[in-house]
């Protein structure tokens, strides 16, 4: 969602489960180094290694440095506001 294409996108749907299967992820090259790593980190293929599903659990998301400045309480409450709300036609 951040940079509009899935990790493992491929014009070829063969090539998309390659891609998951091997665990290719394309990453834009405008892409910033905490969002990588996050995405890294939820996509590792080895569950007993994926963040979220190790020992502390989604406090591992929460606490992972892309969220640094993310406000959990707002979202708790619903005050937070969208950061993006797109144009419907």
């Amino acid at each position: 969602m951040l940079v509009g294409v899935d990790p493992f996108n491929h014009d070829d749907p063969m090539m998309i489960y390659q891609n998951i299967i091997k665990g290719k992820i394309k990453f834009p090259k405008d892409i910033n180094s905490e969002a990588k790593s996050l995405i890294k980190h939820l996509l590792t293929g080895d569950v007993s290694k994926r963040i979220g599903t190790l020992k502390d659990g989604v406090k591992d998301v929460i606490d992972h440095k892309f969220f640094k400045n993310f406000d959990w309480r707002s979202l708790l409450f619903m005050t937070i506001e969208a950061p993006y709300i797109p144009k419907i036609k």
